[in-house]
């Protein structure tokens, strides 16, 4: 499995946060009640930010954002949304097919991937993008894009 490597790019995000990976799809459906409010954005791609301790391990907590991209920080932001900036750096893009397995295969696939090339990993999060090719995780014809910051 080949990505596609873009950047350096920076990406801000709006949307709606949450500590621990438990019940993701309930905090998107908040995230969906408030969208409209939301210009500036492409409402046909969702960004799901996982963002990892400094040291972690299996058991540690992250903080989970889902939302849109923005390219201007709206002067009106809804209290229940916050403002994502990331760092400027490079992306690895993986396509995830759902059909060609779980999580721990597409993990597998890019941790390989990133042992075997001349990138590294290099900031504590990962992006998953959902655009028209998602069509659920119940849809083994859905494609996730994943975003791995790499230097």
């Amino acid at each position: 499995m080949n990505p596609e490597v873009i950047g350096p790019k920076q990406i801000t995000l709006l949307g709606m946060a949450q500590l621990g990976q438990n019940h993701i799809d309930k905090l998107w459906q908040m995230f969906e009640k408030n969208e409209k409010d939301i210009l500036n954005a492409d409402p046909n791609s969702g960004y799901e930010l996982h963002i990892f301790p400094e040291k972690h391990d299996r058991t540690s907590q992250i903080v989970v954002l889902a939302g849109f991209a923005i390219n201007k920080i709206p002067a009106d932001i809804p209290l229940c949304l916050m403002v994502k900036p990331l760092p400027v750096t490079k992306y690895a893009i993986f396509d995830y097919h759902l059909k060609d397995g779980d999580y721990v295969w597409i993990n597998n696939q890019m941790e390989n991937w990133l042992s075997n090339s001349l990138f590294n990993h290099h900031l504590n999060f990962s992006l998953q993008r959902y655009d028209q090719r998602f069509k659920g995780m119940d849809n083994e014809e859905s494609i996730i894009q994943f975003y791995i910051p790499i230097n």
